[in-house]
């Protein structure tokens, strides 16, 4: 079995690291430190569990992620977990790594976005053939031209788009590139907005491609073009 956990760091610089642990029916299988950083820090986690769930009373694991200030005499700051996925090993999980904002969501209308910045990461696991499909805004709402979008894997340009509207983007990597890759697919763009200059806000985040849905689905020898 494979257990995918991600989440963020909300702390400034200078504050403590997190301990996190993550335990099965009170048995820890896995532990890491997440470091502080301006603007807050993602984290992104694979963990496999070749042996699957341990043994344990009832028909159900418990499932728990603690975490606490490294050093332990220190508060513990503020932790999220925003991203969990547990899946037998051969079944594709996927999650959000270094590069990508929160996910944000607008009341009246139910939708939801997440923005990338100029080079955001997508980890896939097991490595193996994929379509990754990305619908977003159009870009010149926020630049007077088209940017260059490229998805690269072990940086071999895989895809390229010049969006000038809003886009529906499907883009299918071989086996080969995400072996090699590792299983890390990496959206980039040469174009940024940082509200805080163009708007005159306090938000000094560097957004790339705000991207309404992100979708990776496993790619059978049979479907390959």
């Amino acid at each position: 079995m494979r257990v995918m956990v991600g989440g963020r760091h909300f702390s400034v610089a200078g504050a403590p690291s997190v301990s996190m642990t993550l335990a099965i029916d009170g048995s820890v299988v896995a532990s890491w430190n997440v470091e502080p950083a301006p603007g807050g820090l993602n984290f992104l986690r694979f963990i496999d569990l070749p042996s699957g769930l341990p043994a344990g009373d009832g028909l159900y694991a418990h499932l728990t992620i603690q975490g606490h200030a490294d050093p332990p005499s220190e508060p513990t700051p503020p932790v999220a977990i925003r991203q969990f996925d547990i899946q037998a090993a051969d079944t594709l999980v996927y999650g959000f790594g270094d590069g990508w904002h929160e996910e944000e969501y607008e009341t009246a209308t139910g939708r939801r976005w997440r923005w990338s910045s100029g080079r955001s990461v997508l980890r896939v696991a097991p490595p193996q053939a994929i379509e990754l499909v990305l619908h977003g805004e159009s870009p010149l709402k926020y630049f007077d031209s088209p940017p260059t979008v490229r998805i690269t894997a072990a940086g071999t340009v895989v895809g390229e788009l010049h969006p000038d509207r809003e886009f529906t983007w499907r883009v299918v990597v071989s086996a080969d590139a995400v072996q090699r890759a590792d299983g890390t697919i990496v959206l980039e763009t040469d174009r940024i907005y940082v509200p805080s200059k163009a708007e005159g806000t306090s938000d000094t985040r560097r957004l790339g491609l705000r991207i309404f849905d992100t979708t990776v689905h496993p790619v059978a020898p049979t479907d390959r073009p």
